[in-house]
């Protein structure tokens, strides 16, 4: 029932996309989905208005409260609409998943969730259970993985592996030939945290695995961990990441002919800022001109079409939204941003970004783009805004951007 609840959730958000697809040729769901973009702009504009020098941030975070609310409930509305015409699905039965697995294929869902450790039920604390399928049972396997703390610190130890010095040696000797080196040895354990314990419970070895992250599990590609023998475990195993499990269409990208590559690099962040005016804190990026020349020319190497580059004070909101739509590949090399109140303030601006956090995360954080520096909200693209917008025609999205993973942690695993 856990997995069923569970996955049913998991599809029903990424399927809301697939039925804003369906909707285009129903009069009466382009008005909803109108009135969507709609609020979604007037919750936006709310946030970016803030509180003036006479307003009362108690009714500025009303105001965010009711755009908020209204959003909720035309969303609501939709989707009440796509389900009544079979558009979403209603349920997702294990029996359903377990059919659509090949000969050696399994199905592994992660998830995060707050466990009970206590007699009177009065504390909890985060954990990782794995739900696992088969082929060769109709039975879903309940795998407990431990608590989060534990494995989200192990993930964090094999990142930050990557960025140490690798093949350690003792007074400039040669490493021995069977001791692994630092990252190795931190996705080893990690392996056996958060893998062994679901390849365990399974009669043979799986040819293929397809799983949905949760968590920090998001932030490991599993084929990249080490195997018992040193070698990565993807060599043996074919893993599969996907969005959710339902009906064979997990996670699949709409196939829309576009072959469009969009690039965003070395942005002027200080297009239109008169000198002598207060300044914003991103400086320029100059490597990241060449970064999108050389991803572009790749592209077109590869596809026989011209690449789309913006940069410069060509960079803009305006520009990137307009042209993202029609993107199979975008690549973002520029400042990322977040707002934060992690530090336990108590000013009005802290209060505002926990309300923010709650109703609004992910307006919290996002790009910045021709003039950021001059502070202007249409010189910023936040995630809010993408989410207005139909992009699920991208195959690939790349963010090198900094703090473009960050955020109020809260708010992110929530979404």
């Amino acid at each position: 029932l856990h997995f069923a609840c569970l996955e049913t959730r998991r599809a029903a958000a990424c399927e809301v996309g697939a039925g804003d697809r369906l909707s285009d040729a129903d009069d009466g769901l382009v008005e909803l989905r109108t009135a969507i973009d709609e609020a979604r702009q007037e919750l936006q504009a709310v946030i970016d208005d803030g509180a003036g020098p006479d307003e009362d941030v108690d009714a500025w975070s009303e105001a965010i409260t009711e755009a908020r609310r209204d959003l909720d409930d035309r969303i609501f509305d939709l989707r009440r609409e796509l389900s009544s015409d079979g558009a979403l699905p209603r349920s997702v039965s294990s029996d359903a998943v377990i059919a659509r697995l090949g000969p050696g294929e399994v199905a592994a869902s992660f998830l995060r969730y707050p466990r009970d450790v206590s007699d009177d039920g009065g504390a909890a604390i985060d954990h990782y259970v794995a739900f696992v399928l088969d082929g060769t049972s109709d039975e879903v396997r309940r795998v407990e993985l431990g608590p989060a703390v534990q494995i989200d610190a192990l993930v964090a130890d094999w990142r930050l592996s990557m960025g140490r010095v690798q093949g350690p040696t003792r007074g400039g000797a040669e490493s021995e030939p069977d001791e692994l080196d630092v990252e190795q040895r931190a996705g080893a354990l990690l392996r056996a945290a958060l893998l062994d314990p679901v390849l365990d419970v399974l009669p043979a070895a799986p040819r293929v695995v397809r799983y949905v992250p949760d968590g920090d599990v998001h932030l490991v590609p599993l084929e990249a961990l080490t195997a018992s023998d040193g070698r990565r475990i993807g060599d043996d195993v074919d893993f599969r990441r996907h969005l959710y499990l339902a009906d064979g269409r997990v996670g699949a990208i709409r196939a829309t002919g576009r072959e469009e590559f969009v690039a965003v690099g070395d942005v002027d962040f200080d297009a239109g800022v008169e000198e002598g005016a207060p300044r914003g804190p991103f400086d320029p990026l100059y490597a990241t001109s060449d970064e999108i020349k050389r991803a572009g020319a790749l592209f077109e190497a590869a596809h026989g079409r011209a690449p789309v580059l913006l940069s410069g004070p060509g960079a803009t909101q305006e520009e990137v939204l307009t042209a993202a739509p029609r993107a199979r590949y975008l690549h973002f090399a520029t400042h990322g941003l977040t707002s934060s109140s992690d530090d336990g303030g108590s000013t009005a601006a802290d209060r505002t970004i926990d309300l923010l956090r709650g109703l609004a995360p992910m307006a919290l954080g996002g790009l910045a783009l021709a003039g950021a520096n001059g502070g202007s909200p249409e010189s910023l693209l936040t995630g809010a805004e993408i989410l207005a917008r139909e992009l699920d025609g991208c195959e690939l999205a790349v963010l090198a951007a900094n703090d473009s993973a960050s955020g109020a942690m809260d708010a992110a695993r929530s979404q």
